[in-house]
């Protein structure tokens, strides 16, 4: 997950970001990368096929990920991996930016 955050402006921001649900949010988990417009799809028609197989669920886009880290460091100037993680989490379960302090 980490080359991901760290490299959020090179990713394409129709992209999504799949992680398995029983993982801990760190900056070593293993995600998958992948533009849903261009996977072949599963058997819901929604989901990419490879992301069914792998027993991954969608975690939240590249441009909303680029969103979170964007409003954080408007907050923070140069936050670490940990806070843009913790801020990230906090979107996908309030679906609302963090505010700190």
């Amino acid at each position: 997950m980490a080359d991901i955050i760290n490299a959020l402006e090179a990713q394409s921001w129709s992209s999504w970001v799949y992680l398995d649900d029983a993982a801990t949010l760190t900056g070593e988990t293993d995600v998958l990368v992948i533009d849903p417009d261009e996977a072949e799809l599963g058997n819901d028609d929604f989901t990419p096929l490879v992301v069914q197989e792998a027993g991954y669920s969608e975690f939240l886009s590249i441009a909303d990920m680029q969103s979170v880290v964007s409003n954080l460091s408007q907050q923070i100037s140069e936050p670490s991996l940990d806070q843009k993680i913790q801020a990230l989490q906090h979107y996908f379960a309030n679906d609302a930016f963090i505010r700190i302090g």
